[in-house]
């Protein structure tokens, strides 16, 4: 009997376009999906009902951090070190927040206990500075595994 895979996907917020996404996550066959995430929305940004979407996806965990910021830049979600530490998922999804100090921290605890690490973002808005145009560059691989990730769930 196969086992299903368990994946944590962690954001700041989960803004509403974000939804059909994760609907199509928590419905794919052979995955476990733990989302993780701010319950509030930042600066207006209306986010997705944990209550209503956990009612429509009960193979689903929620699980929420509480983010701190400096001035526009994510610099800590208070409760995420200690939820990879705690937790064994087979993957990690983090936000490409080049900003978060625990997204580094969390990301390092997974690659440390062999677990694999993809990150997920924006792209380029056409602003970066230099260290941040480098950054984006380097994790274009990562990017490329998510794509491979929902290549795959597509043909599920």
């Amino acid at each position: 009997m196969q086992t299903d895979i368990s994946i944590a996907f962690s954001t700041n917020i989960a803004p509403l376009y974000v939804k059909p996404l994760w609907q199509k996550l928590a419905d794919a066959t052979g995955f476990r999906c733990t989302f993780i995430s701010a319950k509030e929305g930042h600066k207006g940004i209306v986010v997705v009902n944990p209550a209503d979407f956990l009612e429509k996806h009960k193979n689903t965990r929620w699980e929420f951090v509480k983010n701190i910021y400096a001035g526009k830049a994510l610099i800590y979600q208070k409760g995420l070190v200690n939820k990879v530490y705690k937790n064994d998922f087979d993957a990690y999804v983090f936000l490409g927040e080049m900003y978060s100090l625990s997204t580094w921290i969390a990301a390092i605890i997974c690659r440390i206990r062999r677990k694999p690490v993809f990150f997920w973002g924006h792209g380029y808005y056409g602003n970066e500075g230099f260290l941040k145009k480098k950054y984006g560059r380097c994790s274009i691989n990562w990017l490329i595994s998510i794509f491979c990730i929902m290549t795959a769930l597509g043909n599920s």
